[in-house]
């Protein structure tokens, strides 16, 4: 996924991620095919941990996600202000893993691919 200079919006979809590999290998697959019918000028940025903990970078590689480690720290805030530092989007979206994941936003990923 690159984001183009064409006419209509583009997206950035960042990940806060923290030993998520498993859940990545799940996720990521589906969030590309209902990302991809909304716009084709899109990227899923994942922010790691500051020193890579599990496979995420891996994941990552195989479905096409930006990879990132945190800078500064380990922080959650650490993780969304480099994924804003990065994203190329016009538009950006946050997903959380975690206690602050809605697990309906699961279902429906699910549902929809």
């Amino acid at each position: 996924m690159t984001i183009s200079s064409e006419a209509h919006e583009s997206l950035t979809i960042m990940m806060a991620a923290y030993n998520e590999a498993e859940n990545l290998a799940v996720l990521l697959p589906r969030i590309n095919a209902l990302v991809a019918r909304l716009t084709p000028d899109y990227e899923i940025l994942v922010v790691d941990t500051y020193t890579p903990m599990d496979d995420t970078r891996a994941i990552c590689e195989q479905n096409g996600a930006v990879y990132l480690n945190r800078e500064n720290s380990n922080n959650y805030g650490d993780a969304i202000r480099t994924g804003i530092r990065h994203s190329q989007g016009e538009v950006r979206g946050q997903y959380g893993f975690g206690w602050f994941a809605r697990p309906c936003l699961h279902r429906k990923i699910v549902a929809d691919t």
